[in-house]
């Protein structure tokens, strides 16, 4: 659980507070025989993580592929000031998301997602898919479409992004970090 400091401020507190107790609460759900179900990444470590993205970030559109029930959209908006948008597969864990205004999720298949990922500024994603041929896709997809100067951050991932200016290198330790894109 996260470790909370008084010098926190109050609504920051409450927001990270709840989304901690929301992710221990929720249940593992969801998954097929190719998407995992859901599985909340640990917000300690998405909040360091996100420290350093913000720094480099050239603006403040957010995307959370694979959003859950939309803890980190909470966090990302409320403590980091993001504009936040999720893509959710499972359509219960959107529609928790979308009541508790953690930011708007859309439902789908991040493969199949209609718009470009060049749109954002910072995309997060911890491992969407158990069959690592999607995954890697998956992956492929976003480096492509990424504008310059956007930053990829993640965890569980195939593979860091080659040639990208490296902002948390952690990859050795759970295949996580947070790349920009020259």
């Amino acid at each position: 659980m996260f470790k909370y400091s008084a010098a926190i401020p109050s609504i920051v507190q409450a927001t990270l507070k709840a989304a901690d107790e929301d992710e221990w609460a929720f249940n593992l759900q969801g998954g097929d025989k190719l998407r995992l179900g859901w599985m909340p990444f640990q917000m300690a470590d998405f909040v360091a993580i996100m420290s350093e993205v913000v720094r480099e970030a050239n603006g403040f559109d957010f995307c959370e592929i694979g959003s859950g029930i939309g803890t980190k959209l909470s966090v990302a908006s409320v403590l980091f000031g993001l504009s936040v948008e999720g893509i959710e597969y499972d359509e219960t864990l959107a529609t928790v998301s979308n009541q508790k205004n953690r930011g708007h999720v859309r439902v789908g298949d991040a493969l199949q997602y209609p718009y470009t990922y060049g749109s954002f500024d910072i995309i997060w994603m911890y491992r969407v898919f158990r069959d690592v041929v999607l995954q890697d896709e998956l992956e492929q997809r976003i480096y492509r479409e990424m504008q310059s100067g956007g930053i990829f951050a993640g965890a569980a991932l195939q593979h860091a992004p080659d040639g990208w200016e490296i902002i948390v290198d952690d990859f050795d330790t759970g295949n996580r970090g947070a790349w920009k894109k020259p």
